[in-house]
């Protein structure tokens, strides 16, 4: 596939993201929320990157603010010199705008790699066999792949974001899982 087709198929995921009404998002956002927090292993992660959701993305808000509540050390990433950085997260309400229009901490209070037990990865679109379309700019692709293989790679989706096949290079980071409202997907 080539990168015009793969523009189609990122806008068409886009469109098919931001179609859904809010009300069914939010209801929708709810139950993959409740199937993230049954992986078992999420109990044993001591430090978690999350995204920080926008508007039309499956919502991170409440899953950090659990988090928080249940001792859990968040990270979310920031952007630099074209690469990721997780940065601590001390408030869900500490934050501002960042390129590309991303929420970003206002203070940020970066860390290794190393300390990440578990990463939870946004997306345009997934297919069952874990691969993702981003935005397409690499971002998520770099940092994953610098990760230790041992931390669990988490996609929030809504179901109408999985297809039969996204096109991958060899680049290409694959999900370990996948959530969505009605099902956990386990790739690996």
């Amino acid at each position: 596939m080539n990168k015009d087709e793969k523009a189609r198929l990122r806008k068409t995921l886009l469109q098919r993201r931001a179609s859904l009404p809010p009300e069914e998002r939010k209801e929708k956002g709810e139950k993959i929320r409740d199937n993230f927090f049954s992986l078992p292993f999420y109990e044993k992660s001591k430090t978690i990157m999350f995204y920080l959701s926008l508007p039309t993305e499956v919502p991170t808000d409440e899953m950090i603010e659990r988090a928080f509540l249940e001792g859990k050390k968040i990270a979310v990433p920031c952007i630099k010199e074209g690469n990721i950085f997780p940065s601590l997260l001390t408030s869900p309400s500490q934050t501002e705008i960042g390129r590309f229009r991303i929420r970003e901490p206002k203070k940020k209070k970066f860390i290794s790699t190393e300390e990440l037990d578990l990463v939870v990865v946004p997306g345009c679109g997934f297919d069952l066999k874990g691969h993702r379309i981003g935005f397409g700019k690499g971002f998520y692709d770099r940092f994953l792949s610098e990760l230790k293989e041992s931390v669990p790679l988490v996609a929030l989706a809504f179901e109408i974001q999985i297809i039969e096949e996204i096109p991958s290079d060899k680049w290409d980071v694959q999900m370990d899982y996948i959530v969505t409202e009605r099902r956990i997907i386990k790739i690996k």
